[in-house]
């Protein structure tokens, strides 16, 4: 029992070294971010240390709505969602991109720090759930 378990650990610790050289330029954040929407926080975090670059943002279900009325559901309709990239010291933002897909492309972002900003358009509600950030 214990050579085949020897054997199965040293094919794990092979392949995960060979996992950086193998795998396509495709990265999510980790762990995943959190995000309440009306909360006045930020929703996650994006740091681009090297080149200009794509980012993906991807909502993980599921989300929930909170409504006004001490009710909660799943949200299944992410179309009134959006989402935006905001520069971390100068604040300047990007335009909202909508969710209606369950995800969001920034094309070209600079190397810096930005901030990840999730809104909604539901009346009396706000949502909450995770979200990643995937580097292309």
């Amino acid at each position: 029992m214990k050579k085949p378990f020897a054997i199965l650990c040293a094919a794990t610790i092979a392949a995960a070294a060979l996992l950086p050289f193998t795998a396509n330029s495709v990265f999510a954040s980790v762990p995943r971010y959190a995000f309440e929407t009306e909360d006045g926080k930020w929703d996650g975090h994006v740091y681009n240390p090297e080149v200009v670059g794509d980012v993906e943002i991807v909502l993980v279900h599921p989300l929930y709505a909170k409504y006004t009325n001490g009710k909660t559901v799943k949200l299944k309709d992410t179309s009134k969602l959006w989402v935006r990239l905001c520069e971390a010291n100068t604040r300047t933002c990007t335009a909202y991109y909508n969710l209606a897909s369950g995800k969001a492309q920034f094309d070209n972002v600079q190397v810096g720090h930005f901030y990840v900003d999730v809104k909604d358009e539901l009346p009396n509600a706000h949502v909450s759930g995770q979200l990643d950030v995937v580097f292309k």
